[in-house]
């Protein structure tokens, strides 16, 4: 098993942009970045750091910085990530949807 930080946008589109070996170097990380998550179910985590769906708006320049430090490139102009989650994930197992609709 691997721990995977998956950004969840628009569209159902998930995006992995983060990958830990531990759940615990996982946790570490994702904290320091994020601050506390806002929930836990079966051992995966949940922040809601884009509560407005957009980088617009309230705490734009913060949410600008953490996008930065979770993705090579972004652009959030059709609607931003509303929620990253944490997750483990089995080897050469899908773990993401794709729906663009």
């Amino acid at each position: 098993m691997i721990w995977v930080l998956i950004a969840y946008g628009p569209n159902s589109v998930e995006i992995p942009c983060r990958v830990f070996s531990t759940r615990e170097k996982a946790v570490e990380s994702c904290t320091k970045l994020l601050g506390p998550p806002n929930k836990e179910k079966d051992g995966a985590l949940t922040w809601h750091v884009w509560a407005s769906d957009t980088l617009i708006g309230d705490g734009g320049d913060l949410k600008r910085e953490i996008a930065k430090q979770l993705f090579t490139s972004h652009y959030f102009g059709c609607g931003g990530c509303g929620a990253l989650h944490l997750t483990a994930v089995k080897e050469d197992t899908p773990f993401v949807t794709f729906d663009l609709d």
